[in-house]
């Protein structure tokens, strides 16, 4: 419901494409938008971000990452 809603915002806005960024690993989700027609881009890249615990550690986190994209 919540892809469906972005995508519906985006066709309202007048755009033409929405992207998505899933885990290389993650290949549960890889072919959920793959069956919501999201197309993967061939080439990986390394997604970075801080991760905080619940008690506030913070840790920094790569992970190689594709991008998907599907035209609206």
């Amino acid at each position: 419901a919540l892809i469906a809603a972005v995508e519906e915002q985006a066709g309202r806005r007048n755009l033409m494409t929405v992207h998505l960024e899933v885990a290389a690993d993650n290949s549960n989700a890889i072919r959920l938008y793959e069956r919501l027609g999201y197309e993967k881009e061939p080439e990986l890249f390394v997604d970075s971000w801080t991760r905080i615990s619940a008690d506030g550690v913070r840790q920094s986190v790569e992970a190689p990452s594709y991008l998907m994209v599907k035209r609206v």
